[in-house]
């Protein structure tokens, strides 16, 4: 069983995510610095083929219980720097056919900073699913990895309502006008 470790652990506080700067499958360019401005992140990252089930599964759910809510960004993140060049046109176009037209804008892969992906997600199993939630200011606040279980459900689900009700500097934000 896999444990949920916040960034308070020893070591950990004051990770940063990697300069990201990339297009998603609909074409919007993003820089996700600037997605993020404010808001709390979801990214849910595969870093090989057979990570794909796991991460869409995430991605899947994350976006059904939060789509609606713009205090929220959630992205999937096919990490593809390691894909010979010569072939991630043929990967990209085959994640365009695979990604439904309503999901694609959430859908961002990532030709650049693996490395540092790896570092930030604390990568030890290339199939699993990788998952970070960003606060307002940017700084991981938590992070798992593997298949989508009920009992990670409820913690990210949790963490992420408590995020979201508080503001910058821990202030319960004001409610959003629909």
């Amino acid at each position: 069983m896999l444990l949920v470790l916040p960034l308070t652990v020893a070591g950990l506080s004051g990770q940063t995510l990697p300069k990201t700067e990339e297009e998603t499958l609909s074409g919007e360019k993003v820089n996700l610095q600037t997605a993020l401005s404010g808001k709390v992140g979801i990214l849910v990252l595969g870093f090989s083929q057979k990570s794909k089930e796991q991460s869409k599964v995430w991605g899947k759910d994350v976006l059904a219980e939060f789509r609606g809510d713009n205090s929220i960004v959630i992205f999937q993140m096919a990490v593809l720097e390691a894909v010979p060049r010569l072939v991630r046109g043929m990967v990209l176009h085959g994640m365009k056919k695979d990604v439904p037209a309503d999901v694609q804008p959430h859908f961002l892969p990532i030709l650049h900073n693996e490395q540092q992906w790896k570092e930030l997600t604390q990568f030890s199993a290339a199939d699993d699913a990788y998952i970070l939630v960003v606060d307002r200011e940017q700084k991981v606040v938590w992070r798992d990895h593997g298949p989508l279980d009920p009992t990670r459900k409820v913690a990210l689900v949790e963490k992420i309502r408590q995020l979201s009700k508080t503001g910058p500097h821990g202030k319960i934000a004001a409610p959003q006008k629909p």
